[in-house]
């Protein structure tokens, strides 16, 4: 409704669907539009030398900060017009409740020369603004929006939600009970400046919508929830950028994987999110762009537009036992997966690790002392047969050095043993 009735209040003569503008850049003081240089009317003007084509907000020609010309005597081209918000040009943000924030105009393109009989060519534009974050699967992302020659720009919120160890390591994972810290956080940039809490809670599994998924609340109604300060400290801020807080780890039931899901308000001013509801901490070398840096370096994933202009992001947390040990690459969360090892111990417990070890022991000692035994064996048959094959010939030498002693010394008492095998 509100689309149809602002042509009509303005007088906007039909609009001319030619689509000359490629893309509109939306920030919190105003809209930055960009015109489609690959557009057959913008190639016509730009290569006519005695054309002085123009951009400006309909209705409002004479005003310098509401039109741009494209092109000037020393050759020096221009295809952006930014648009500030206000009177000034009658760009206006409307409030859309609950969620949005919209401002919309019509762009004119023409031929400033007063003999160009050609006439103007039209394009609304519009820019939406998202005050929510909801938490959803990254599968479910749509891509880019299809241009239409109604352009509009919707800005991304660059929210990061993240798990650190307390020596400031980012987590994908953690054993039972280890204490860990939690982050949710808006790097500010031209179009929003701050992050509000609304709702957040641990689960077991991605889809909130299943009867069976089960959970704790830890913020609600904009507030820290009281009655589960015994697993996990209220929230605190920094500057309404960075949200954070502390939990010990633990898992739901048999699942392996506690995921965090979090609906906060982003907001164009820090007025909008100011709160009183969660603690206010001064920390300078806590800001939501070092957090950042360190949790890209370990290949967090991006974050998409929903169908609605959500930003639509999810924390996940693999919990191991107490008696297993977390590799020590670590990297955040967002959505991540853990890519399959080529090693195959690796999956193992340490203690499943030690009997392998022990095992593996046992087998080697025993199968040493086996082949020590046949050795042994298969050298004392090689003597006795040896022994077997030269008995006469010593039992006759036995014989004859007796004879020689009996002859030498015949008062001698001479026993001679033998020996037969």
């Amino acid at each position: 409704t509100i689309l149809l009735a602002l042509p009509i209040l303005l007088r906007i003569p039909a609009l001319a669907a030619q689509g000359f503008i490629e893309e509109v850049s939306c920030s919190a003081e105003g809209l930055t539009v960009m015109l489609n240089r690959s557009a057959k009317e913008v190639i016509a003007l730009m290569n006519d030398p005695k054309a002085q084509p123009v951009a400006y907000v309909y209705a409002h020609k004479s005003r310098v900060q509401c039109g741009t010309s494209l092109k000037n005597e020393k050759g020096a081209v221009n295809y952006n017009l930014t648009i500030p918000y206000g009177k000034a040009c009658d760009v206006q943000l409307t409030h859309l409740e609950p969620s949005y924030r919209i401002s919309e105009t019509t762009i004119v393109l023409e031929n400033n020369v007063a003999s160009y009989r050609s006439q103007p060519l039209y394009n609304a534009v519009n820019c939406v603004y998202s005050t929510k974050v909801q938490t959803y699967k990254f599968t479910e992302f749509n891509g880019q929006p299809n241009l239409t020659f109604n352009i509009g720009g919707r800005p991304k919120p660059k929210v990061d939600m993240l798990f650190r160890s307390i020596d400031g390591t980012p987590l994908r994972e953690a054993r039972v009970g280890e204490l860990l810290e939690f982050y949710l956080t808006i790097q500010p940039d031209n179009a929003y400046r701050a992050i509000l809490p609304k709702e957040c809670m641990f689960s077991d599994r991605e889809d909130m919508q299943s009867p069976e998924t089960h959970r704790i609340t830890f913020v609600q109604g904009s507030c820290p929830v009281d009655s589960v300060s015994e697993i996990i400290d209220k929230l605190q801020h920094v500057n309404q950028e960075v949200f954070f807080s502390k939990f010990k780890t633990f898992r739901f039931r048999d699942q392996s994987t506690v995921f965090v899901h979090c609906t906060a308000q982003v907001c164009m001013t820090k007025e909008e999110c100011a709160t009183t509801c969660f603690k206010q901490i001064t920390n300078s070398t806590l800001n939501a762009e070092r957090l950042r840096f360190r949790h890209k370096r370990s290949a967090h994933g991006e974050i998409g537009h929903g169908q609605e202009g959500d930003v639509d992001i999810i924390g996940a947390l693999h919990v191991l036992p107490r008696d297993e040990t977390a590799p020590s690459s670590h990297s955040s969360s967002s959505i991540s997966s853990c890519s399959p090892s080529s090693s195959p111990l690796l999956g193992l417990s340490s203690t499943h690790i030690y009997l392998f070890s022990a095992i593996l022991l046992t087998v080697s000692i025993a199968s040493i002392i086996v082949i020590v035994y046949l050795l042994h064996r298969l050298k004392r048959k090689n003597k006795e047969s040896t022994f077997d094959l030269y008995s006469a010939a010593q039992l006759r030498s036995i014989a004859n050095s007796s004879a020689s002693l009996v002859d030498r010394y015949p008062g001698y008492p001479l026993h001679v043993h033998t020996a037969f095998h």
